[in-house]
C-alpha cells in the first residue's frame, strides 16, 4: 500500500532539514541510505575496486561501519591534480592521494572539523586514485576533484595569451583559437 500524503510531506520536510542542517546537497537522496558521489551506494573500501568518478563536486558519507572510500579519475602525465575535502564539524577526514600504479603520493590529515587539501602534478599517467579515511566522527562530506593543465607546461610567452583567453571564455565572450 502506498505512503499517506502527510507522511510523503513529512518526509520531504525532514530531509529539507537535514539537508540544511548538516550542509549537504539534496541532490544525494534520501539521509537514509547512502550515495557517495552520486552511485547510489558506498564508495569501495579497497584500492582496486575505486569508484571511477570525473573532475566536479561530490558528497559522500563515512561513520562508524564505513570508515575508509576510494575513488579513481583518469589524469595525464603534466596535469595538475586538486583535491579538496569538507568534512561537517566534528568529524575529521583525511585525505591521500595514490598514483596509478598503487604507490602513495601526498595527504593531507589537518584535524577535526577542518577541510583537507592536496595538489600534485601527474608524473605517471593513467588512474589514479583519492583514498578518504574517517579519523573520527561521522557524517556527510563533500569533495572537489579539478584535474588541469599546469600552467608551467605552457611556455611563459604564452602563459599571458592563455589566461586572457580564459577569462573571456569564462566571462562568455567569444575567442579566437589559436
Amino acid at each position: 500500500m502506498g505512503m499517506s500524503s502527510f507522511k510523503k510531506k513529512t518526509l520531504v520536510i525532514l530531509t529539507v532539514i537535514l539537508c540544511l542542517f548538516f550542509g549537504f546537497s539534496p541532490k544525494i537522496g534520501l539521509v537514509f541510505g547512502q550515495n557517495d558521489a552520486g552511485s547510489g551506494g558506498d564508495a569501495p573500501n579497497v584500492f582496486a575496486d575505486a569508484l571511477l568518478i570525473s573532475p566536479g563536486k561530490y558528497y559522500g558519507w563515512m561513520g562508524e561501519n564505513d570508515t575508509e572510500d576510494w575513488y579513481k579519475f583518469q589524469v595525464a602525465k603534466g596535469q595538475m591534480i586538486n583535491v579538496y575535502v569538507r568534512p561537517p564539524k566534528d568529524v575529521n577526514v583525511n585525505l591521500y592521494l595514490w598514483d596509478s600504479l598503487g604507490n602513495s603520493r601526498t595527504g593531507s590529515t589537518f584535524g577535526t572539523s577542518s577541510a583537507d587539501f592536496v595538489q600534485y602534478v601527474c608524473d605517471v599517467p593513467g588512474e589514479w586514485r583519492i583514498r578518504l579515511v574517517l579519523a573520527f566522527g561521522s557524517g556527510w562530506f563533500s569533495f572537489n576533484l579539478t584535474v588541469k593543465i599546469k600552467m608551467t607546461l605552457i611556455p611563459a610567452a604564452m602563459q599571458e595569451i592563455y589566461m586572457k583567453k580564459l577569462y573571456k571564455l569564462r566571462q562568455g565572450q567569444p575567442i579566437m583559437v589559436f
